[in-house]
C-alpha cells in the first residue's frame, strides 16, 4: 500500500455497519475469530466477503476463504458448495522484516560450533514456556549456543532465566528482547524451537528448519503442511510431553547436520513470500472486472 493504512476503531461488531455504509466497500475482509452473525449478514448484503482467518466462526458464510492450512479447511468447507477456497503454503503471508537466508550463508553457519539454536515461545508467553524449554534443552549433552528470544509482552522474571543459564556451563545462552529485529537474530540460527503460529511459516520462508511444540494437539492441523513437507519436526503436545523429544531431536540434528541442510532446501522450495500478493490479486478479481476500489483501503478494529 506504500504507507500506513488508514484505520478506525469501533466499540462492537454493530459499529462496523455505520463505517461500511459511509465507506462503501467493494469487498470486506475478515481476519478475526468471532463476529456477530446478524451484523455479518447485513454486511454481506452490501458486497462480497472474504476471510483470511482459518478459525473464523462464520467461515462457511463468506464468499472466499484463504488459508495457509489446506487439508482441514477443505474438510470443513468443500462439501458446502461455498466459499471459494484457496489454501496451502503458497497463500502463507510473512512479515516484511522476515528475510531469507541464502544457502551459502546457511552452510557457513551450519559448519560452525557450537550449533546455534533459536528458542521463541511467542510474544507474551503467559505460561513461561521459555523457561521450561530452556531448563530442558540445557540437558542436551553437546554444548550449544542458545538464542532465547523474548517478546515485548514477556513479563516473567529474567532472573529465573539467568539462574537456569548459570546452572549449566556447557552451553552459551544469549537472552534477547526483540520486536522488528527478531529475524535478524533468528536468521543466524541453524534450527529453531517454536510454539506454533505464523512464526513457523516465517521460519520456513527464511529457510531455517524448526522443531515444533503445541499447547494442544488439536492445533496441529494449522501446521500440518509444514510437517508433511519435512521443513519442521513435530515434537508433540502439550509442552511437557514434547520436552524429551525436543532434547532428542536437537541431539540428533547436531550429529546429523546434513539433515538440517536438506530441511533448509525444502524450506526454500516450499514458500516464495508472495502469499499476500496472491491473496490481494484474488480479492480484487472477486470484485469483478472493474472494481470501484483502486488504492483505498480501510481497516476497522473491533
Amino acid at each position: 500500500l506504500g504507507g500506513a493504512v488508514p484505520f478506525t476503531t469501533v466499540a462492537d461488531d454493530a459499529g462496523s455497519l455505520g463505517v461500511a455504509e459511509e465507506f462503501g466497500p467493494d469487498v470486506i475482509v475478515f481476519d478475526m475469530l468471532t463476529f456477530n452473525e446478524d451484523v455479518f449478514a447485513a454486511l454481506a448484503e452490501q458486497c462480497p466477503t472474504v476471510c483470511i482467518s482459518p478459525i473464523f466462526d462464520l467461515l462457511e458464510h463468506v464468499d472466499a476463504a484463504f488459508s495457509r492450512a489446506a487439508s482441514a479447511m477443505h474438510r470443513r468447507l468443500a462439501t458446502l458448495g461455498r466459499p471459494l477456497i484457496r489454501t496451502g503454503p503458497r497463500y502463507a503471508t510473512t512479515a516484511p522484516h522476515c528475510r531469507r537466508v541464502s544457502t551459502a550463508a546457511y552452510r557457513r553457519q551450519l559448519a560452525l560450533d557450537p550449533l546455534a539454536v533459536g528458542i521463541c515461545m511467542g510474544g507474551a508467553d503467559a505460561p513461561n514456556n521459555t523457561l521450561r524449554v530452556l531448563e530442558a534443552v540445557r540437558q542436551v549433552p553437546a554444548g550449544m549456543l542458545f538464542w532465547v528470544l523474548l517478546g515485548e509482552g514477556y513479563v516473567h522474571s529474567y532472573q529465573q532465566l539467568i539462574d537456569c543459564v548459570n546452572a549449566d556451563r556447557r552451553h552459551e545462552v544469549i537472552l534477547a528482547k526483540t520486536r522488528d529485529s527478531l529475524w535478524r537474530i533468528l536468521g543466524g540460527c541453524s534450527v529453531l524451537v517454536l510454539a506454533g503460529g505464523i512464526t513457523n511459516y516465517e521460519a520456513a520462508y527464511a529457510g531455517i528448519p524448526s522443531i515444533l511444540t503445541l499447547a494442544d494437539d488439536r492445533e496441529r492441523w494449522l501446521l500440518q503442511e509444514l510437517i508433511d513437507a519435512g521443513v519442521c519436526r513435530f515434537a508433540g503436545a502439550p509442552l511437557d510431553a514434547a520436552l524429551p523429544q525436543i532434547r532428542e531431536t536437537l541431539t540428533e540434528l547436531n550429529r546429523r547436520r546434513d539433515e538440517l541442510l536438506v530441511m533448509h532446501g525444502r524450506c526454500k522450495r516450499l514458500l516464495d513470500g508472495r502469499g499476500a500478493r496472491r491473496i490481494a490479486d484474488e480479492i480484487l478479481a472477486l470484485c469483478g472486472p472493474f472494481p470501484r476500489v483502486k488504492e483505498e483501503t480501510l481497516c476497522v478494529s473491533v
